[in-house]
């Protein structure tokens, strides 16, 4: 893979791309979680290449050109029983910092929408220009399980919890509207 900023290699863990008006980055949640496999130095040169790779797209003539940035990894950090401290810590300040607009996630096979949050306070509950991170997690189409569990009482940044069997689509419109949409497998 390579950087948006040419074509030296950066690794194939993490990466960013320009894509019409996103600007979007793959990370490596995984490092965090197995540091023997992969090093403390693969954890630093992340952090590092990751807040670079976000400064750069904060400068206004690359944000007028790519206003979206959309972070995916496999982990989420915000989940509607709980929240990935490893992941907390390493990276919500950075994404409040430089503007990150949508964090994408699997692992856990449901489907969750955050309002924007930032420090699991609530910033709003409009998804229209949004004052903080959305979080998504998108891994209802992973299996058939039941094994996920949902919190009766949700935590206030949960917007919408689903367990359902599915998949989801994301069309980003222009400069200002991504249209997301959960669609349950029946439906199909």
């Amino acid at each position: 893979m390579h950087s948006n900023t040419g074509n030296e290699a950066i690794s194939n863990f993490f990466w960013s791309q320009n894509i019409g008006p996103v600007h979007l980055i793959s990370i490596s949640t995984e490092f965090y979680y197995f540091p023997k496999w992969y090093g403390a130095l693969q954890l630093d040169n992340q952090l590092r290449w990751l807040e670079a790779d976000l400064e750069k797209a904060n400068r206004p003539e690359n944000r007028a050109r790519q206003p979206w940035i959309i972070v995916g990894g496999h982990r989420p950090f915000y989940v509607n029983t709980y929240i990935d401290r490893k992941l907390q810590t390493a990276f919500e300040e950075l994404f409040w910092r430089t503007g990150v607009d949508i964090y994408m996630a699997g692992h856990e096979h449901i489907f969750d929408l955050s309002y924007p949050v930032y420090r699991e306070q609530v910033k709003g509950k409009s998804f229209a220009n949004p004052a903080a991170t959305i979080y998504i997690i998108s891994g209802s189409a992973g299996c058939i399980a039941n094994i996920s569990e949902f919190s009766a009482w949700p935590p206030p940044y949960t917007a919408k919890v689903s367990g359902e069997y599915g998949f989801s689509s994301m069309t980003v419109i222009n400069a200002t509207t991504i249209h997301f949409q959960q669609i349950n497998h029946e439906q199909v």
